[in-house]
């Protein structure tokens, strides 16, 4: 989450404001969620979903979208609308408002850092899984701009981090490191001299970047990619929550009409258990 702004609430809307209490949004949403990746899941009196900046700025036009994720993760967010036979669609959107996953998937289970090489999606009743690391059209290390460079532990402690944990993909073998709703880059030949820099690249995508200190400020940099063994022994928990077969349906009386898909995926919770809303959209 964004820590640069506060949501709250006047007369029934919500609006936002800065650390030192400024308001830089007027209360006019009935739903405004906290920041990510620099946006704010919103919806309007017409019960419409966006994005917003902190400039009020609209990602895209309210209501293209019939769902979103309320955070990006890793800088992604899921969408979800319906195509001209009513079916539910979803895809991947990244912080640009740029469809990076087609809406075509019957779903995609809930994205998760811990996961983001492996994102879960089902298409014509199968399942398969995606690394949204090859998402990614313009992370390239190349033209960097050096914004500020940090030891180490000064990085984690200015960002509130216990540790950096370095990943790899498990398809490309190419490393990164999760950092808040997005992730890092890793430009390393051995584990000596590291330190982490803000950057941007040609493309102006801001991202920290793990590198040696003798190559701060240089322009160019090779991503770091590490051999991965055993690639179809590398597993991951098939999804982040999961209905036990014993569990009775009934103990979820609050979500009558709503199918397990849409209690999963997020979709019930985003109608705030008002399935006539849903269905009259």
């Amino acid at each position: 989450m964004d820590k640069d702004y506060t949501i709250f609430q006047e007369n029934g809307l919500f609006g936002a404001k800065d650390q030192m209490g400024n308001i830089v949004i007027k209360p006019q949403y009935i739903e405004m969620n906290p920041f990510s990746c620099g946006l704010s899941l919103v919806r309007d009196d017409r019960f419409r979903y966006t994005y917003i900046n902190p400039q009020n700025k609209t990602l895209f036009p309210f209501g293209l979208y019939a769902w979103c994720d309320n955070v990006f993760c890793c800088g992604f967010a899921r969408v979800m609308r319906y195509n001209k036979k009513n079916e539910k669609k979803w895809g991947i959107i990244n912080a640009l408002g740029e469809v990076v996953l087609p809406m075509k998937y019957d779903n995609i289970w809930t994205l998760n850092e811990n996961y983001i090489h492996s994102i879960k999606v089902a298409i014509d009743g199968k399942e398969h899984t995606i690394d949204a690391n090859l998402l990614v059209k313009d992370n390239s290390l190349s033209g960097l701009v050096y914004i500020k460079t940090y030891i180490v532990e000064d990085f984690k402690k200015e960002f509130g981090l216990d540790k950096i944990e370095v990943k790899a993909a498990l398809k490309t073998g190419r490393l990164f490191f999760p950092f808040r709703t997005t992730y890092g880059e890793v430009a390393l030949g051995n584990t000596e001299d590291i330190v982490v820099s803000i950057v941007a690249n040609a493309q102006g995508k801001i991202f920290p970047l793990r590198h040696h200190g003798k190559d701060t400020g240089a322009s160019s940099l090779k991503k770091s990619f590490c051999d991965i063994p055993n690639k179809e022994k590398i597993g991951r928990k098939e999804e982040s929550f999961r209905w036990e077969d014993d569990e009775p349906w009934e103990d979820y009386a609050d979500y009558s009409g709503w199918s397990r898909e849409d209690l999963e995926s997020g979709l019930a919770d985003a109608f705030e258990g008002d399935y006539d809303e849903y269905k009259s959209r």
